[in-house]
């Protein structure tokens, strides 16, 4: 399973799953003719922006607010083991992401519900609105609700033009998924849209520049993008990225070949890390990420009463939120470019009260290794406030040490105690 599989899931539902309540809300047949105008102009404008045919009908769906509300804990129930809470809570709290006294599940969904504006469902064919007012549609959609309603007709397209579901937005091909990777494609599925729907909003905008008044008004009063008080920054910072730097990156494809270089993203070129995403150039350069393994049995090194949770890809988008816990954009961006691949795993006693980590990055060149040991180590004297000893930091709570491999791969262990740590590190030697 994968640590992120919360993530992840609600990152698929929003984009491929169905949503039980569709049948209580209202489709595009109830509508007024004077709406329905108006929904098929937004579709004709997107589609000549965007240069994909429809090839299927869509559904056009008006859930409530709370519709949603409900379909998301009820699928998060029904989904969500106690192994996989585990997976989630040891991942954010080794990686410092968040404290053990944070509900993530809740917090998760308390995020979501209060940022999601719309969605669309590749197994019903569904184009989901939601109403700000929390009313049944009109006449006519305000300038918001009209921009996500293009937003979401371009993942219409994308689903009838790729198959959505075929590049990973589907809950059940979560359970083995290279989270990075995932990531990646996420981000240019929701910078493709965003693009888009920044060029219908300048449609918009140019036609009638009262939408732009409009547009703001509908952003303050629905919160913008501010999350809810007391949310872990990460969490944030998981839900915009595919979003800016999807778009910084389908903006970097376009200005290459135009819309014709996203297709060929989509169909035979796929991103296949965030650090392709996080520079474009890498992308283009075909920059793969290197394999990395931990080997097996690594658990054992930490006691018998200790198994391994998880394995996955931790990617340059995490671990530079990793070491941007404490220390400034400047130091961890020069540290953390160059980052060649990665392999993580988790680990948790028999009594689930403590967790651990072992982190392998491998980096392009010896100088990238070089620049991500220090910086590493400024993140150990700012995180303990304390120079290492022999590789190692510790406090009351728990121990971390790296050391740098011959071959340049860096190794990162989080545990218990300082020998727990070091014995993670020894396993890699």
């Amino acid at each position: 399973m994968t640590h992120l599989k919360i993530f992840l899931l609600l990152a698929a539902l929003l984009i491929g799953a169905g949503i039980a309540t569709a049948q209580d809300t209202a489709p595009a047949t109830d509508v007024s003719p004077d709406l329905l105008a108006q929904l098929e102009l937004i579709e004709a404008i997107v589609i000549e922006v965007r240069g994909l045919e429809p090839n299927d009908t869509v559904t056009r769906v008006f859930p409530t607010r709370e519709d949603v509300q409900a379909f998301l804990q009820e699928s998060i129930d029904e989904q969500l083991t106690p192994e996989i809470v585990a997976e989630v809570e040891a991942f954010y709290y080794v990686y410092d992401f968040a404290s053990r006294e944070i509900d993530l599940i809740d917090t998760y969904l308390t995020l979501i519900e209060d940022q999601i504006g719309g969605y669309y469902d590749p197994e019903d064919k569904t184009l989901n609105t939601i109403l700000f007012s929390g009313e049944t549609p009109g006449d006519s959609l305000p300038a918001l609700e009209q921009v996500i309603y293009a937003h979401e007709y371009v993942h219409a397209l994308q689903d009838q033009n790729y198959g959505l579901a075929s590049l990973g937005f589907d809950p059940e091909a979560l359970e083995d998924a290279d989270t990075d990777q995932f990531l990646a494609v996420q981000a240019l599925v929701e910078g493709d849209a965003t693009y888009t729907m920044n060029v219908y909003t300048e449609i918009l905008v140019s036609e009638n520049p009262f939408a732009a008044v409009s547009l703001l008004g509908a952003s303050l009063t629905a919160g913008g993008l501010v999350p809810p008080e007391g949310t872990p920054p990460i969490l944030m910072r998981e839900l915009t990225f595919p979003y800016n730097t999807g778009l910084n990156f389908v903006t970097a494809l376009i200005a290459e070949g135009g819309y014709e270089a996203v297709d060929v993203a989509f169909t035979g070129n796929l991103p296949q890390s965030t650090e392709q995403i996080l520079h474009p150039q890498r992308y283009f350069a075909g920059d793969m990420p290197q394999p990395v393994t931990l080997g097996e049995g690594t658990a054992a090194a930490l006691g018998p009463d200790w198994t391994e949770m998880t394995q996955n890809t931790l990617g340059e988008f995490y671990l530079r939120a990793y070491v941007d816990n404490h220390l400034t954009r400047d130091v961890w961006l020069e540290g953390t470019t160059g980052w060649g691949g990665d392999r993580y795993a988790l680990y948790q006693n028999a009594t689930g009260d403590e967790f651990a980590m072992l982190t392998r990055t491998a980096w392009d060149t010896p100088a990238d290794s070089d620049e991500f040991a220090a910086v590493y180590d400024r993140y150990g004297e700012a995180r303990f406030a304390a120079s290492s000893v022999n590789g190692c930091w510790s406090d009351a709570a728990s121990a971390v040490c790296y050391t740098v491999l011959p071959g340049g791969d860096v190794v990162i262990a989080r545990a218990p105690s300082v020998d727990g740590a070091q014995a993670l590190v020894a396993t890699q030697s």
